[in-house]
């Protein structure tokens, strides 16, 4: 086992969704559509989506004997509670045009 610090944006590009997804920190997304859109505040939020919680149905690529067990013990409690909405990976960005 290797411990090498390897960057959250490479793992969603690479093991979470598909190849090339972009991952944004709430500042970038606002920037962002603030280049487009300057009238208006732009309001960010995120999500505990089902991949935060893991609540979807597993893969073939996860069919091992330990990922159920994973899927079972993983304290979603926890994660919905305590830490929250602040780190869903969900993100929407709203304003007006």
């Amino acid at each position: 086992m290797r411990l090498r610090f390897v960057h959250p944006r490479a793992i969603i590009a690479e093991r979470v969704e598909s190849p090339g997804t972009k991952a944004y920190t709430r500042r970038e997304a606002k920037a962002l559509l603030g280049r487009y859109f300057t009238r208006h505040p732009i309001a960010v939020r995120t999500y505990l989506g089902a991949g935060d919680l893991l609540e979807q149905k597993l893969s073939d690529k996860y069919r091992g004997a330990l990922w159920p067990v994973i899927q079972r013990l993983y304290p979603r409690w926890f994660v919905r509670h305590v830490i929250g909405h602040r780190l869903g990976t969900v993100m929407t960005l709203s304003t007006r045009k």
